[in-house]
């Protein structure tokens, strides 16, 4: 039997023997071998929080979290939630971001608080990290600002779920 590239479905060829139930029969088997093969299944899947209420100003703040996967994942998909309140200056810039074992996912947020109504906000993302290999991994939320923001921190949420 011939085969497709892809995920290795297959399809009879000439030289293969005639489309009897036999035949069929091999057909399917293969085919359900070829999608087990290449299925997404649930390795793993953890949640990491951190409720504080530290003061970010001119020195980044990072919560740690390790996250132990139990074989290669194909797949690690990351959800990050991020509750914070302002204090102090109500202007500027600051970065909040995520990092997966030191390489770093920034959610930019740019002059968007302006009065005391707007202190407590909430940010969420997500992003996919593909081979993974099994073991621990480093994973992190953290918080920098640079232009005069006073950050308190309230709930940081490190969600994941890997699928190999």
């Amino acid at each position: 039997m011939g085969q497709t590239s892809g995920y290795a479905l297959p399809w009879p060829e000439l030289v293969d023997g005639a489309d009897g139930p036999d035949g069929y029969q091999k057909l399917a088997q293969a085919s359900e071998t070829a999608i087990k093969t290449n299925a997404l299944r649930l390795l793993g899947q953890g949640v990491a929080a951190d409720i504080s209420s530290t003061e970010v100003r001119a020195t980044p703040w990072e919560a740690p979290f390790t996250v132990a996967l139990p074989s290669t994942a194909r797949v690690v998909i990351c959800t990050v939630n991020v509750c914070i309140a302002f204090a102090g200056a109500t202007s500027g810039l600051f970065d909040v971001y995520s990092e997966w074992d030191g390489v770093r996912q920034f959610h930019a947020v740019l002059n968007s608080y302006t009065n005391q109504s707007s202190w407590d906000r909430g940010y969420t993302w997500q992003y996919a990290l593909k081979n993974q290999p099994g073991g621990n991994h480093a994973a992190s939320i953290g918080m920098f600002s640079g232009t005069g923001a006073v950050i308190h921190t309230k709930t940081l949420i490190h969600s994941w779920v890997a699928l190999g």
